[in-house]
This record gives C-alpha cells, structure tokens and sequence, in this order.
C-alpha cells in the first residue's frame, strides 16, 4: 500500500549531486533555465507543482515489492 511506503527511509544515491551538477550545466550551456531539487527540496510534492517541465530528469531509488 502506498501509505505504507510513505515513511520509508533510504540512503541518499551516490553521485546525485555531481550528476545533477553535470546535467545542470550541460544544459545551461545550451541556453536552457534549470531548476534542481536536491535532498530535502527533492519531495513528491515539489514535483507536483512543477507545470509542464520541458525536460524533467529524476535520480531515485528503484525496488520491487511482493505480491500479496
């Protein structure tokens, strides 16, 4: 169940920062407005209020859960 995800706590991802860094500067070199959301600005509600991002990259965990 969702809910039941929501106080799940991981590890922060290793290399985000520089990746996001990289990316950031990539496209601002080709002209493009960047807005990064790291760590604790990185939230689902953030993403939520984003209006249609020409280009919306996102660096999360991934995991399966059993079927019940």
């Amino acid at each position: 169940d969702r809910d039941e995800l929501r106080d799940l706590v991981l590890a922060p991802l290793p290399g985000t920062a520089s990746e996001a860094a990289n990316l950031k500067e990539m496209a601002e070199a080709k002209g493009l407005e960047v807005q990064a959301y790291l760590e604790g600005n990185a939230t689902e509600e953030q993403v939520s209020r984003l209006k249609s991002p020409g280009i919306l990259h996102i660096a999360t965990h991934g995991f399966f859960l059993e079927m019940r």
